[in-house]
């Protein structure tokens, strides 16, 4: 049973006695519509039967950095699941291995280990970049560098305590955005598929 409800914006999910019926008795994933993770997160969970509330992160006014995101996903990335019991698990891979029950085996941790180095979520946005010349200088120009390092800067000085944790956001958002070439990842992403390709003939079926 998957119940889409928008809870108000900086408010962690708690049980109490006069938190609504349907935020107790379920799972909350915090999720958004433009992510692979959260859409592996969405059919795990599915997959399982486990009931569930979506709520809606805004990644384009960057609500993944509210100070009541990062303390429940140090990492700022999206998804994130609150358990029922009120246990968090903070990214897809965990929420899938939740699900289940399973830990990832060998071979599977080797071959995610690589699609999520190089994801199709950064190949999409790179495509983007080079057919829409736009993008590609909103994306790339020093002013948002600069405006995010100015957010982020902010936010570490309005939460002290979240000071090493927008420290470490910064880098990878930093490195994932400015750094990488639409040519990079689709070779890394190719080299990923053709590995795979080979590992199924090898064993004449699926293993994974």
């Amino acid at each position: 049973c998957v119940k889409s409800r928008r809870l108000p914006a900086g408010m962690p999910v708690t049980c109490a006695a006069t938190s609504p019926p349907s935020i107790c008795s379920d799972a909350v994933l915090f999720d958004t519509v433009n992510s692979y993770y959260a859409g592996i997160a969405r059919m795990a969970l599915e997959e399982r039967g486990v009931r569930f509330t979506s709520q809606y992160v805004s990644m384009p006014s960057m609500e993944q950095l509210a100070p009541w995101y990062m303390r429940l996903s140090p990492a700022g990335q999206i998804p994130a699941l609150r358990t029922a019991a009120g246990e968090t698990v903070t990214d897809s891979r965990s929420i899938v291995s939740w699900a289940y029950g399973t830990d990832e085996t060998p071979n599977e941790k080797e071959l995610l280990d690589l699609l999520y180095a190089e994801c199709p979520g950064s190949l999409a946005f790179l495509t983007g970049e080079a057919t829409l010349r736009l993008l590609k200088v909103m994306v790339r120009s020093p002013a948002k560098r600069l405006m995010l390092t100015r957010k982020i800067r902010r936010l570490q000085s309005e939460n002290p305590d979240l000071h090493g944790i927008y420290e470490k956001k910064l880098a990878a958002m930093s490195a994932k955005h400015f750094t990488k070439s639409l040519s990079d990842v689709q070779a890394r992403v190719q080299a990923t598929v053709d590995r795979l390709d080979a590992q199924l003939e090898r064993n004449g079926g699926a293993w994974v």
